[in-house]
């Protein structure tokens, strides 16, 4: 009995009990027996054993496929299992037997350490008697017919001229107990003609596997299975294995004794590469080659293209990894993808959720259809249903965004259901339905749009652009539209110049001195608040004289009130004509719905001109009065005296 600590302080302790059959006859499989032990007592239950053979105590390579017994009854930690390695692994050197152990296939399997030097056994011993499987070393000189009878476990070489049977061979029996057959019944090495399908094949008609090697290793291999109408095949190196109880298996190739690929899974495959495998349940599932990759239990349909230690976590249906380095899609992501670029992750439950590329980004759990384009060190947070990243570095929908949106840039944050940013600098949205539209360091709250530098629409509904400002510049209100600009406010219409210029043009916050709004046609409000009117003589045409004394009279019959517009307080009074009685009166204007400034002043000056004649006219009577008061005054006192 071999008995040592095989885990931890406090894992299980195994005691080991190995019993061979008898080698006259009895084949190559041994019955193993265990004991599992927690500390002190035997463990019950069921477990997944994997049996491996090595050819060194530590480290080294293995002398055969490994061979995994699942659902292992264990009573009282007590088990026993039939294992056989084939019949050439136990040839003359040393061998170590090594042992993992998982819970029915819960977790990945332990290692358990040391490794168990295998021991002659009492029927081994027999072999120096030549009844049995002999080596053909304790063969030596002439031997009559009887002491060649019985099974060879190696080649039978002939010493004859030209090593071959003297006859006509009718009397050998090949396997399977048929006699000597016309040719052909052989495959030569130099092709084969008049084969006939299902009748003549290379194979066996058995369940024993059928292996093709080079340079005596191992390099294909064709096993049967439970369903005697699907085979697995495993390529590559002689490390490489496939479950005994999985279907429809391949490895086309690759692995390596220390780094073997491996099919756990019914109908998985992996074409190449190392150390890359497919564990249980994760049926139909693809490795394509690379390094290091794993798909895990369940991830039914699953598919790592290549690359660097991939892993595609349990009841990840239909997954994808393209390729790229330490790619991770977690536990439930059902129908994810990662196309490329390293350390990216899904995490766990964010079904539906795509990562381009880039590195280290990053979508967190319990989430649908978040899309991260590529970038570097982007997150999308839990929650946040369809949420994008589109690249950039440091962009984060925060856990909860549901559809929010970064285009790109650079440490922007979306903080808000069905919110935007579209890149820049530094940029927050801290509400639903609001956008960011690129610049640097700007916010907006709900339903709010901010852009520019340092716009904050800190209030639901509000507009804020800003340019060329040194602090921050808030909104003020709700549903408010705000501008800063340092250069002012153009707005350019009515078709363009050949220098793309508009025909049109109002400019608020003049940089023109003395001049705060600037029009294209002479117009402008000054500095001190008087709106000041285009009236240059090369604007006008169509001069017509006017007739002041005429202007006069229909002033004074202009009909004047004192009144207040229907959109203010009836407090708020004001003093002149409507525009209709204007318009009747002068027929100036455009309509009769408005009076114009100018308008308004060109009357009063037409009436006061008229005034000023009648004055004159006036005055010119009064003169002439005056005069002949004058002379009568001087008649009078001359006729007095």
């Amino acid at each position: 009995m071999i008995s040592q600590s095989i885990l931890p302080a406090c894992a299980p302790f195994l005691a080991l009990f190995i019993t061979a059959g008898s080698v006259l006859g009895q084949g190559t499989a041994f019955t193993y027996q265990g004991r599992l032990t927690d500390g002190t007592n035997g463990l019950d239950g069921s477990y997944d054993l994997r049996f491996g053979v090595f050819n060194a105590p530590g480290g080294g390579g293995p002398a055969a496929a490994p061979i995994t017994r699942r659902a292992t009854e264990v009573h009282g930690g007590l088990f026993t299992a039939t294992l056989d390695f084939g019949p050439e692994v136990f040839s003359g050197p040393e061998l170590w037997l090594e042992i993992s152990v998982r819970t029915n296939g819960v977790n990945d399997f332990t290692t358990l350490a040391p490794r168990q030097r295998l021991t002659p056994t009492p029927y081994a011993i027999t072999a120096a008697s030549l009844s049995g499987s002999l080596d053909p070393s304790q063969l030596s000189g002439p031997l009559p017919s009887a002491a060649l009878a019985g099974e060879y476990a190696g080649p039978l070489s002939l010493l004859n001229e030209s090593n071959h049977y003297a006859g006509d061979g009718s009397a050998l029996q090949f396997g399977g107990g048929f006699g000597y057959c016309n040719l052909p019944c052989y495959w030569g090495l130099m092709g084969n003609s008049g084969t006939a399908p299902g009748l003549n094949f290379i194979g066996t008609t058995d369940n024993t596997p059928l292996e093709f090697r080079v340079n005596g290793q191992r390099a294909l291999r064709l096993e049967s299975t439970t369903n005697s109408n699907v085979v697995n095949i495993i390529g590559g190196s002689r490390a490489n294995y496939v479950n005994t109880d999985t279907l429809g298996a391949t490895i086309a190739g690759g692995g390596n004794p220390p780094q073997p690929n491996v099919v756990e899974a019914n109908y998985g495959s992996v074409g190449g590469g190392i150390g890359n495998s497919i564990l249980s349940e994760a049926d139909f599932s693809t490795i394509g080659g690379g390094l290091g990759n794993t798909v895990k239990m369940t991830a039914i349909i699953a598919t790592i293209a290549g690359g660097t230690a991939h892993t595609i976590g349990e009841r990840a249906f239909d997954a994808v990894i393209g390729g790229g380095f330490l790619n991770t899609i977690g536990n439930g992501c059902q129908q994810a993808t990662i196309s490329g670029g390293g350390l990216n992750m899904i995490n766990a439950g964010a079904s539906w959720s795509t990562i381009s590329g880039g590195w280290n980004n990053s979508i967190e759990s319990n989430l649908d259809a978040g899309t991260i384009g590529g970038g570097v060190v982007n997150v999308i947070g839990s929650q946040s249903f369809w949420a994008t990243i589109s690249g950039g570095q440091g962009n984060r929908a925060a856990p909860g965004s549901r559809g929010g949106t970064v285009s790109g840039g650079l440490g922007n944050q979306v903080d808000g259901q069905y919110s935007s940013i579209a890149g820049g600098y530094s940029n927050l949205v801290t509400g639903s339905f609001a956008m960011v539209a690129g610049g640097q360091e700007n916010a907006a709250a709900d339903y709010s749009f901010a852009a520019g530098t340092r716009a904050k629409a800190i209030h639901d509904g509000s507009f804020v652009w800003a340019s060329g400002n040194a602090h921050d510049y808030p909104s003020s209100t709700s549903n408010r539209v705000h501008f800063y600009a340092a250069g002012g406010l153009e707005v350019e219409y009515a078709g363009q110049d050949a220098d793309g210029r508009g025909l049109k043009w109002l400019v608020l916050a003049s940089q023109q001195p003395g001049r705060v709004i600037n029009v294209f046609n002479g117009a402008y409000l000054s500095d001190g608040g008087a709106w000041t009117d285009s009236s240059d003589r090369n604007a006008k045409e169509n001069f017509e004289p006017v007739n002041p004394a005429e202007i006069l009279e229909r002033v004074a019959a202009l009909p004047l009130h004192s009144w207040s517009y229907r959109s203010e307080s009836n407090s708020v009074r004001h003093l002149g004509p409507v525009a209709q009685d204007f318009h009747s009166a002068f027929g100036l204007g455009a309509d009769d719905k408005h009076i114009a400034a100018l308008d308004s002043s060109g009357v009063a000056l037409a009436a006061i001109q008229g005034l000023q004649r009648e004055l004159r006219a006036k005055q010119a009577e009064i003169d002439r009065l005056n005069q002949r008061l004058a002379a009568i005054e001087r008649r009078v006192e001359e006729l007095t005296h």
